[in-house]
């Protein structure tokens, strides 16, 4: 394991290695430049550029060998330097050839030379290439190493960017006598800057490795045995062969006279496009990688693949609008697909063999990119020459087949995908949410903010912005737990609160169980926010201390979590005689929110005994929870316009208790006498002449019950014996109207005709 300086130090020299690397992979490997060189100035067709391309791709069953050959060493690093140098000097054979050319030299041989000497350069290549990322895998950390490679490939994609534009935009300013001259130039800069990428990795540390028993071609087949591993070099094998069908022959279409014809500069349009919103996406994209997993990035990174269906519809009258959408949507969705697929490789890849595993990734990417691009060029060729038409939709390229079959065939790799288990357990809807969140490029800033270096001041600003979409902020504000500043412990908290950040648990748990601990209480809070039954434990050894706020605070989180042991709990406390009262009133609040209906016989008698007018209050309310629907009864007590709502509220009481009683199928004469009864109780107690209001709700309540008890077939017994038997609701309710007759309190007696009204008119009895 490094450590944080020679991480960093490795950090930047990885940097500077990827910027060098892109002068030379846009303009001596099979990307668009290239095929345009190969296929439009040295006439190679599509069919010779698909050969190029799969005898090039085709090396890659060379990976195989890597399993025996990096095991013979300790440390794959200088095996890799070497082959990859000399691999890199290739690119002076390209520019060779363009200067010949540029001499009056013969175009079929040069492409001739440049497929025997390109097929041996990348055999060499995929010969060690696994090594580099059984490298690379070693010196960056999994937890951070797809957000680095996000951030790497988005600097490399600005010098990437800047690079092919200058290039596509010279090609059109370059006299036609002059362009293989130009092209051997680009070439030897390209090479000029592969050969710094190597030169940028010899500082760079390579742990040594074990020679590891079992690990050579005994141990090739092991990813094949890999019920997760196998499905997925399917998925990638279908996805390479269907981008390779169709990539590398888009360029040329766009340029070429007999179909688009677009000036070369389309192409760095269509190039930039594509490269800013790469180069602004993929830092974002490689963090949630590390978040939220690969597996949900890959996913969207084949759908955002199916915005090329746009292409289908290319045209001389429409490329100004399609290229544009069509590579900006490709851009967006590159990082996960391009990035993704190779950093869920690695998460699916165990430490032992990794080789193994790599290898085989590659050998299979490049045999399907080998396969797809060879048969793209023939059909595309032969579709081109038969002049292919459609009824109705008229002549038909050969890119376009191509194109179809290719979409057709990440559909179907995509069906597989969602299949694979990668363990992060995030799905791609979820990971589309967060990223698609209009305020993402404010959590990536305040990231910076809470990660950083920056007064404490600011970190407090960022964590209070902090919302219930910013997961991707849960490790930061998580690390901000242990800060020295009081606050932004607090701010970090209540985050996780908001975060309902389940992974937190434990660490808030311990600040709960830390008696020196100043934020106890907003732990309690944050841990009822988050809900999580873990937590329980801890919130009932909080309900025994001497803070009455820590104690209201774990009351409250206990009725948010819910579950038989939080509700019996809360029971128990209310039933305690020695509980105070404060915690009693809390407990009910909680038990009401759980809907732990036998509270309702602690809470009566609790709200009659109680002095305080608020705590009167608040029972009535959590009582009138439980007989109702939770919520509504605050209303009626509590606000400015609290006489108006009141009155409002308590009219519509018997209309809403006829539809009940009409639904469970009483005679509706019964029904109608039931309703006059209530609107007479309602006016009485408008009125102010409460007593009379409670000996009319007693009447209207027994001729319920009775009612109800007769349609039931409920013969014996009292009327409260009666009403518990038809409903629990219905009993207590019976219970507290017997109270209500026996206080001699104005205000107690308000609140109970305020619960019995409400509770009449809302309760639903089965």
């Amino acid at each position: 394991m490094l450590s944080q300086r020679e991480l960093k130090r490795t950090m930047r020299y990885s940097l500077l290695s990827g910027v060098s690397f892109v002068f030379w992979f846009q303009v001596c490997s099979p990307q668009s430049l290239f095929n345009v060189f190969i296929k439009n100035y040295l006439g190679a067709g599509a069919s010779g550029l698909g050969l190029l391309i799969a005898v090039i791709s085709m090396m890659g069953v060379l990976q195989i060998f890597a399993v025996p050959l990096f095991n013979m060493v300790k440390t794959p690093k200088w095996v890799w330097l070497v082959t990859h140098l000399i691999h890199r000097l290739h690119s002076f054979v390209l520019a060779g050839v363009a200067f010949s050319v540029a001499s009056g030299g013969d175009k079929e041989t040069g492409f001739w030379i440049i497929v025997v000497t390109m097929g041996m350069s990348w055999a060499l290549t995929n010969l060690t290439g696994s090594g580099w990322w059984s490298w690379m895998a070693d010196l960056f950390p999994e937890e951070i190493r797809a957000e680095f490679f996000g951030k790497r490939s988005a600097l490399s994609n600005v010098v990437n960017m800047i690079w092919f534009f200058a290039v596509s935009l010279s090609l059109d300013l370059v006299p036609e006598e002059g362009v293989f001259l130009f092209w051997g130039v680009v070439f030897i800069i390209g090479g000029i800057g592969g050969l710094a990428d190597i030169l940028f990795h010899l500082p760079m540390p390579a742990r040594p490795h074990e020679r590891e028993q079992g690990v050579g071609f005994k141990g090739l087949w092991e990813p094949l045995k890999d019920e997760r591993f196998r499905p997925f070099l399917f998925v990638i094998g279908t996805i390479l062969f269907a981008v390779n069908l169709s990539m590398p022959f888009l360029s040329p279409y766009i340029v070429d006279p007999r179909h688009v014809g677009a000036p070369n500069f389309w192409l760095g349009i269509q190039f930039i496009l594509f490269q800013i919103t790469w180069v602004l996406t993929a830092p974002l994209w490689g963090l949630s990688m590390d978040r939220f997993g690969r597996k949900p990035a890959v996913v969207l990174g084949v759908l955002g693949r199916l915005s090329w269906v746009g292409f289908l519809f290319l045209s001389p009258t429409n490329y100004q609008v399609i290229i544009p959408l069509a590579s900006i949507v490709t851009g967006i969705f590159g990082p996960p697909l391009w990035d993704g697929m190779q950093q869920m490789m690695l998460s699916l890849a165990p430490e032992r063999g990794r080789v193994s595993y790599v290898a085989w990734f590659w050998l299979v990417w490049g045999v399907a990119s080998a396969g797809g691009s060879a048969l793209g060029g023939v059909i595309s060729d032969a579709v081109d020459a038969a002049s292919f038409t459609i009824r109705g939709v008229g002549p038909v390229d050969g890119f376009q087949v191509v194109l179809s079959l290719s979409l057709f065939l990440c559909a179907v790799a995509l069906m597989v995908l969602v299949g694979i288990e990668e363990g992060k357990g995030k799905t791609a809807r979820y990971v589309l949410a967060r990223l698609a969140n209009p305020g993402v490029v404010r959590t990536y800033v305040n990231m910076g903010i809470i990660r950083g270096s920056v007064p404490s001041e600011r970190v407090v600003s960022a964590l209070r912005a902090v919302n219930e979409r910013d997961s991707l902020l849960l490790e930061e504000v998580k690390a901000r737990l242990n800060d020295p500043d009081e606050e932004v412990r607090r701010e970090a908290i209540q985050a996780l609160a908001r975060l309902r950040a389940s992974s937190a648990v434990d660490l808030l748990v311990s600040h709960l169980r830390d008696d020196s601990s100043s934020l106890r209480v907003e732990a309690a809070r944050a841990l009822g926010a988050i809900g999580d039954p873990r937590a329980i434990p801890a919130l009932i050894e909080g309900l025994t201390s001497s803070s009455p706020e820590l104690q209201l605070a774990c009351t409250y989180a206990l009725g948010e979590i819910g579950g038989e042991e939080a509700a019996g709990v809360l029971l128990s406390t209310l039933k305690d005689e020695e509980s105070p009262e404060h915690l009693k009133v809390s407990g009910a609040t909680a038990a009401a929110k759980l809907g732990v209906l036998e509270a309702a016989w602690e809470i009566i008698p609790l709200m009659h005994r109680s002095p305080n007018r608020v705590l009167k209050t608040q029972l009535a309310i959590a009582l009138a929870n439980l007989l109702g629907r939770p919520g509504e009864f605050y209303r009626l007590v509590t606000g400015g316009e609290q006489e108006e709502v009141r009155e409002r509220m308590l009219r519509s009481l018997p209309a809403q208790c006829s539809r009940l009683l009409f639904r469970m199928g009483l005679p509706s004469k019964e029904v109608e006498t039931i309703r006059k009864g209530i609107t007479e109780a309602v006016d009485l107690f408008l009125e102010g002449r409460k007593e009379e209001c409670r000996e009319t709700l007693g009447e209207v309540g027994k001729r319920l019950v009775l009612l109800c008890a007769e349609a039931r077939n409920i013969g014996e017994g009292t009327v409260f014996e009666k009403a518990c038997r038809l409903d629990q609701r219905l009993g207590v309710w019976w219970w507290l109207l017997k109270k209500a007759r026996e206080t001699d309190d104005p205000g107690q007696l308000e609140l109970d005709l305020l619960v019995l009204l409400y509770a009449l008119g809302v309760m639903e009895i089965p």
